[in-house]
């Protein structure tokens, strides 16, 4: 199957899984993503549109009760460690990547993309760097420091991710929230390359 039918196919169920304001979101990771791609001058058309089957599919799951996650978990074979049980939500990308990959035979890059967008994973490459980047930056978010994570992104897109990285640390610690271990293990990685 071409990207062009997936891609079609993706957003069709899309529009029937999510609310309006999720499907407003992706779109807008979706820009955002393109003005990364412009900006840092990627003409590889498989990882570009990789990465457009990436951001439509992140999502796809998020709007779905606790109930639907945790019984989709199973079916997909994913253990939910301590924190997912308690907070199911953070399975929407797990189970979107599963499904990516049964349905489509999403690649290995595609697929970790959109399994470890939430909480990041030190083993992504620029699909999923650019996925977590836009999905924290699109032009629908408000917040503090909005803005000048957007500049470096389109400056330095390492360290773009770096920053949103640190960013989501600094939130979660903030809203004494818990931090995924996939998390802090990249962010000590990503700091750790910067000392050196």
């Amino acid at each position: 199957m071409n990207n062009n039918i997936i891609k079609k196919e993706i957003e069709e169920k899309l529009i029937k899984q999510v609310k309006e304001t999720r499907y407003k979101h992706v779109k807008s990771v979706q820009s955002f993503a393109n003005e990364l791609i412009k900006s840092h001058k990627i003409r590889n058309q498989n990882i570009i549109e990789n990465i457009e089957i990436a951001i439509l599919s992140h999502d796809l799951y998020r709007d779905l009760s606790k109930e639907q996650l945790l019984n989709l978990a199973d079916k997909y074979g994913i253990i939910p460690n301590e924190i997912e049980q308690t907070s199911p939500i953070l399975l929407h990308g797990k189970i979107a990547a599963e499904y990516i990959r049964k349905k489509y035979n999403a690649n290995q890059s595609t697929y970790r993309a959109v399994y470890f967008h939430t909480g990041g994973n030190v083993n992504l490459d620029i699909i999923g760097k650019i996925l977590i980047i836009s999905d924290n930056l699109e032009r629908k978010r408000d917040f503090k420091n909005v803005s000048s994570l957007r500049e470096v992104s389109f400056k330095n897109l390492e360290e773009g991710f770096y920053e949103v990285i640190k960013n989501k640390m600094k939130y979660a610690l903030i809203k004494n929230l818990p931090i995924l271990k996939e998390t802090y293990i990249l962010y000590n990685k990503l700091r750790g390359e910067k000392d050196v």
